[in-house]
């Protein structure tokens, strides 16, 4: 008996990537690093230390891009995430609210 095939359910085609980015919430009071393994316009792949605890809404930050995704998680498996974004990435620079301007200090 073979195993049914899983069905694609990503809704944009995903790039390989190895970017170091911040998850961020709780009003950018907690900041997680990570690596964004693959990304799409829709959302991403992030690999995360596994004994550290993710909720389910958060921000990506990628520095080297100077943009800040708002996330669902998804999926998560081993130590990788599963994300969705659910609006148009930001940049930092765009003036924007004091939240931006604090996740831009990020180091």
């Amino acid at each position: 008996m073979q195993q049914a095939e899983q069905k694609e359910q990503r809704h944009g085609s995903r790039r390989r990537v190895l970017k170091a980015a911040k998850i961020v919430y709780a009003n950018s009071t907690f900041v997680v690093d990570c690596t964004v393994r693959n990304m799409s316009d829709t959302g991403a792949k992030l690999r995360v230390d596994p004994s550290v605890q993710i909720p389910d809404t958060f921000q990506l930050f990628l520095k080297s891009d100077g943009l800040v995704y708002e996330c669902v998680s998804k999926w998560r498996r081993n130590g990788e995430l599963g994300v969705e974004f659910t609006s148009a990435p930001r940049s930092v620079s765009d003036g924007g609210t004091d939240r931006l301007h604090r996740i831009a200090r990020l180091s």
